[in-house]
């Protein structure tokens, strides 16, 4: 169970990241 919380927290991690450079892309541009 522990594991799975971790890789559950390093997606959600990842997707805020991508979706913050995604909108950070759109601003620049």
């Amino acid at each position: 169970m522990d594991e799975l919380e971790d890789v559950l927290v390093l997606v959600v991690q990842e997707r805020r990241f991508c979706t913050r450079l995604s909108v950070k892309g759109a601003l620049e541009s």
